[in-house]
C-alpha cells in the first residue's frame, strides 16, 4: 500500500518543485510528512501513512476523492480530502477555514495535518528569497493557530511542532 501511494504521489507531483533557491522535487515534502508521522509520531497505521504521501494530490494535482477511494480505499481518500483546502476559497480564506476546521477533523486527518505543518515550517526556515521576514513570521504564527486546534493528538508530534516553532528567532 505505501509503495503504491508513494509511486502515485510521485507520478502526480512529477515536474513540481518546492519553493526555494534549490529546486527540490515536490515529492520530498510528502515523504517528509510520512517520515515525521512514522519516526517522530510513532504512527504505523498504513492508511494514515499512505494519506501522508497523498495529502496534497487533491489540492495540487487535480485528483478527486473518488479517484483516491477507487485506487486506494475510502478511508485514505477521506483523510486526504479532509486535510485539503476548500478549492472554492482563496488563500487567506482557505487558511482561516482550516483553522476553524482543524479541531473537528478526524484523528487521522489531524495527525497528517500536524505533520504537514511541521514539515512546511521547517522548510520555511530555508524558504525562498522572495519570502521576507514578515511573511515567514506570519506563516509561523498561522501555524501556531492551526496547531492549537490539532494539539493533543500526539504528544511527540506536538513537541516536534514546538521545537520547530521555537526556531522562529532564526528567521532573518
Amino acid at each position: 500500500m505505501l509503495g503504491r501511494a508513494l509511486a502515485f504521489a510521485a507520478e502526480r507531483h512529477n515536474g513540481q518543485f518546492r519553493k526555494g533557491i534549490v529546486q527540490i522535487p515536490y515529492i520530498m515534502h510528502p515523504m517528509e510528512v510520512e517520515r515525521l508521522l512514522r519516526m517522530v509520531g510513532g504512527i504505523n497505521d498504513q492508511d494514515i501513512l499512505a494519506a501522508a504521501y497523498l495529502h496534497d494530490v487533491i489540492e495540487d494535482c487535480g485528483v478527486s476523492e473518488a479517484e483516491l477511494a477507487e485506487i486506494f480505499n475510502p478511508r485514505i481518500a477521506a483523510i486526504v480530502a479532509e486535510v485539503s483546502n476548500d478549492p472554492a476559497l482563496d488563500g487567506p480564506a482557505a487558511k482561516a477555514a482550516m483553522i476553524v476546521k482543524a479541531p473537528n477533523m478526524s484523528r487521522e486527518a489531524r495527525l497528517v495535518k500536524l505533520a504537514d505543518r511541521i514539515a512546511n515550517m521547517a522548510d520555511i526556515l530555508d524558504s525562498p528569497p522572495e519570502w521576507n521576514r514578515i511573511r515567514k513570521i506570519a506563516y509561523f504564527n498561522h501555524g501556531a493557530e492551526l496547531a492549537a486546534g490539532l494539539r493533543g493528538i500526539n504528544p511527540a508530534l506536538d513537541a516536534e511542532f514546538y521545537r520547530v516553532y521555537n526556531r522562529i528567532n532564526e528567521i532573518v
